[in-house]
């Protein structure tokens, strides 16, 4: 009897080991990646139009900033911004749309229009119109963009009562993989256990020595929307310059229709890069 409960002991421990057991309600259940991001999908938020206003804080190097802004999603087609220093006058415009990205810069009146190429320029990180939408409402997204459609089966998992976390690649495999594969690119998830919902993220790009990370924090339940959360912090780097952008929702509204304006006068020039 003895030896029998110590190969059932010895059974358990090595099945625990083989796939993550969450903790839920007390009770351990085994999840797999897919399971996991199934059940993040399911607590995504619901809309069409979102209406969201913002303070922020903004330090790019030195140079440290205080700003208010208001930020319009149609899901799947536009994603519009206006910046507004403390003064109240618009200073900065942006809108996204799934093949382009335009920005509007009110002061020395340009403006630049370009596509999603210009992130990897400026940061070594190939980001497109979905990457930055699932951001900005707390979604999933694969990183590299090209990845496949199973891209999530082959992720790792494990965490404790609080938390999963998700993982493309532990520490043992970088190493493995490293030199004979220097273009590694990783990708992180940390997931509330309470409510499914995504509270970190990072991307990295090792070889270019470049990364994201997003922390988000303070959830609150949206009227017609969903849980999502109203304070994130986002820092994005490479080998030359670090940026954090810590930012705060006022307010944010689901609406039936919303509109996007980005009209500008002749007067404005093409942006001198």
């Amino acid at each position: 009897m003895r030896n029998s409960l110590i190969i059932l002991l010895l059974i358990m421990l090595v099945s625990s080991c083989q796939s993550f057991r969450a903790f839920r309600s007390g009770v351990v259940i085994e999840i797999t990646a897919d399971s996991l991001m199934k059940s993040v999908n399911e607590n995504e938020i619901d809309y069409k139009y979102l209406s969201l206003k913002f303070d922020a804080d903004i330090k790019i190097g030195d140079s440290e900033n205080s700003i208010k802004g208001s930020l319009r999603i149609c899901k799947d087609s536009a994603i519009w911004l206006s910046i507004t220093p403390l003064m109240g006058i618009e200073m900065v415009r942006l809108q996204f749309t799934p093949d382009s990205v335009w920005l509007l810069e009110r002061f020395s009146k340009q403006f630049l229009k370009t596509d999603y190429d210009f992130f990897l320029k400026a940061y070594n990180l190939r980001i497109d119109y979905k990457t930055i939408q699932a951001i900005l409402s707390n979604s999933t997204f694969v990183y590299p963009i090209d990845s496949t459609e199973n891209y999530f089966s082959g992720f790792h998992t494990d965490g404790n009562p609080a938390h999963y976390q998700m993982y493309s690649h532990t520490k043992r495999e970088i190493k493995k993989m490293r030199p004979r594969n220097p273009e590694i690119k990783t990708q992180y998830f940390r997931i509330t256990n309470e409510k499914s919902k995504i509270d970190s993220v990072s991307l990295s790009d090792l070889l270019q020595d470049s990364h994201i990370r997003i922390k988000y924090a303070d959830f609150q339940t949206v009227e017609e929307v969903g849980i999502l959360p109203t304070v994130f912090d986002f820092q994005i780097a490479n080998q030359e310059e670090i940026s954090t952008f810590r930012v705060r929702y006022r307010s944010i509204k689901s609406k039936k229709s919303l509109r996007f304006p980005f009209r500008f006068s002749s007067k404005y020039k093409p942006f001198r890069q």
